[in-house]
């Protein structure tokens, strides 16, 4: 039986001449291991992989978001068309898709193609939205089925019961319907705890008509699960929980070393929410990188994120020894007062710190910054335009507050009437979108903020961080040539398309 895996489009949307995001999913990747492991064979569909358009750039996010307001509604977008002819090539007995909040329309409008190319077909929907709304999601008549949770586990019971004919309302992790309606079960400790025993995601399935893929978009990569922080903006304790799950270093080191060796791929990106948080298995983990010698690979090299009280001086020396390029920092404010209302847990000091140490380790600078939180003063927000033009990093992310369900923010949103208790409109939950948590204080209440005078805000502060960003264009280019410069034309391989350990060409390529 065959299983495809749909990450849906989302970039596709941005502009007339659209934008790309060709690195393989790495949820979908999970999930088609996880597939081939119940014995079905699988592939991945990434809806942001075209022929057309440009690779990501974060300004063209901003500027193309009220593109992606207009076409991201439109049915017959050319995006859908490709998706047709992917189901009639493939014909899979059960369609998989990941949702992220600004994407559950693309996920919905997914599902709702499926069922009209292939009627016998199911269909899945999980990630974040289905994890946070799973009886919501599993209402839509398109899908047969919401996974909430970590999704392997209730994947393989689902494909399992599908194969053999048997009811799947009522397993773990699942939202389904029946005769009585629509049934939801808790994930009833179905967390993974030891990581390695997920084997490494399947990362050569992703269905490639157009060769477009080249050998670092295979870098994504996780080494835990989980966060322990309470920051009141953030959904991922809702997926994850907050007890924190770690792979051995060995067999982290492993996947890249393998991942290199199969598709010559020498960029990773450590996808973890805070990648530096145990610093005992870091040091190990960047001792087994060394070990395997991919620091000596020209052009290797990674990136990671973490917080500004997570780093120290001779942790960042080892990190910049096994190969780090970059780590990203969540300053996220300016303001002391913001910064423990949001509960984040260290002080604007912390940041200065940390910066300076990623600095003075020879590494690339990055902070990403937050705007737009409820009861947030225009003047606090104009304290961290002032903060990331203090700490000089090499590049800036800029985003605006956005009220993911399940968390803290989304709840005081509702109780503020920043959005709607139902009927919200998911494509408007993202970080690029136009301040609508954003409040003014009248008569002692915080009340929404007009909606012109926060666009011009936002217009406005994102104009200030442009600039900072422009500043540190020429270091930034730098970088990027000599990363560039590593690859020589002839060193351009055809990859090999691997599946999930064991049993894979990943596995095979991992040998001495």
């Amino acid at each position: 039986m065959k299983y495809l895996h749909v990450s849906p489009p989302w970039y596709v949307f941005y502009g007339d001449n659209n934008l790309r995001q060709p690195n393989t999913p790495l949820g979908a990747a999970y999930c088609a291991a996880t597939a081939i492991r119940a014995g079905w064979s699988a592939s991945i569909w990434n809806g942001d992989l075209l022929p057309v358009g440009s690779d990501v750039r974060y300004s063209e996010e901003i500027t193309g978001y009220q593109n992606y307001l207009v076409n991201h509604s439109r049915k017959e977008n050319p995006v859908w068309g490709e998706f047709r002819t992917v189901l009639r090539q493939i014909k899979p007995d059960v369609v998989g898709v990941t949702a992220l909040s600004p994407s559950y329309p693309s996920a919905l409008r997914t599902c709702e193609i499926v069922k009209e190319e292939l009627p016998s077909c199911k269909t899945i929907i999980g990630g974040p939205h289905a994890n946070a709304l799973p009886r919501e999601v599993a209402a839509d008549l398109n899908v047969d089925a919401a996974v909430f949770g970590e999704g392997e586990g209730p994947l393989t019971d689902l494909l399992n019961s599908w194969r053999e004919g048997r009811e799947i309302a009522g397993l773990a992790g699942v939202a389904a319907r029946n005769a009585e309606g629509i049934v939801v079960k808790g994930r009833a400790g179905r967390n993974i705890e030891n990581l390695d025993h997920l084997g490494w995601p399947a990362k050569g399935l992703v269905y490639d008509p157009h060769g477009l893929r080249k050998r670092d978009n295979h870098g994504l990569v996780m080494f835990s699960r989980g966060c322990p922080y309470k920051c009141e903006f953030c959904a991922s304790p809702a997926l994850w929980t907050y007890k924190v799950r770690f792979r051995s270093p060995a067999d982290m080191a492993d996947e890249m070393y393998a991942t290199h060796k199969a598709y010559d791929t020498r960029y990773f990106s450590f996808e973890d929410d805070t990648f530096t948080l145990n610093r005992k298995r870091v040091m190990k983990l960047l001792g087994e990188i060394i070990d395997r010698g991919l620091p000596s690979v020209p052009g290797f090299r990674w990136t990671a994120n973490t917080r500004p009280d997570r780093v120290d001086p001779e942790l960042l020396a080892k990190m910049k020894e096994a190969g780090c390029a970059a780590v990203a920092i969540g300053v996220e404010f300016g303001s002391s007062r913001m910064l423990e209302k949001m509960r984040k847990d260290f002080t604007i000091d912390d940041a200065r710190r940390a910066v300076k140490q990623i600095k003075a380790a020879g590494l690339i600078s990055s902070g990403q910054f937050l705007i737009g939180m409820p009861t947030e003063r225009p003047e606090e927000m104009w304290q961290t335009i002032e903060l990331a033009d203090e700490l000089e990093v090499d590049s800036v992310m800029l985003s605006v507050a956005t009220p993911l369900p399940a968390t803290a923010l989304h709840a005081e949103a509702l109780s503020l009437g920043l959005i709607p208790p139902t009927g919200l409109d998911w494509a408007h939950i993202t970080t690029k979108n136009d301040g609508i948590l954003m409040t003014v204080e009248k008569d002692g209440k915080h009340i929404p903020m007009p909606l012109d005078e926060r666009r011009s805000l936002v217009a406005d502060l994102h104009s200030a961080m442009n600039k900072i960003q422009e500043r540190t264009l020429h270091r930034r280019s730098a970088s990027r040539s000599w990363y560039e410069a590593q690859y020589l034309p002839e060193d351009e391989v055809t990859p090999v398309y691997g599946v999930a350990k064991p049993n894979s060409d990943l596995a095979a390529a991992a040998a001495p």
